[in-house]
């Protein structure tokens, strides 16, 4: 019987972890897509707009991407457009 409890009891925090990370991956997306969305709106491309929330993404929180969204012209987004549009004319 223990033992039937202790495997529902991994299962289930298996189950959450795996609600978790879909949750997480789901607010990483929307976060993406509320950025691009603001950057476009800047006067970038799309390709540029998509590459500054990927590095964003890499480098910081989904939080501090969603605060970005907010405004895109922030110093600290800046820096990372253009080196994204430099990239990406090459």
């Amino acid at each position: 019987m223990k033992r039937f409890s202790l495997v529902t009891l991994a299962l289930a925090t298996l189950g959450c972890a795996g609600l978790k990370q879909e949750a997480d991956g789901a607010l990483r997306a929307e976060a993406r897509s509320s950025f691009v969305a603001a950057c476009g709106r800047t006067g970038a491309t799309t390709p540029v707009c998509t590459c500054a929330a990927d590095e964003i993404l890499r480098t910081h929180t989904t939080k501090q991407l969603m605060a970005y969204a907010a405004d895109p012209n922030a110093k600290e987004v800046t820096p990372i457009v253009a080196t994204c549009a430099k990239r990406l004319s090459r």
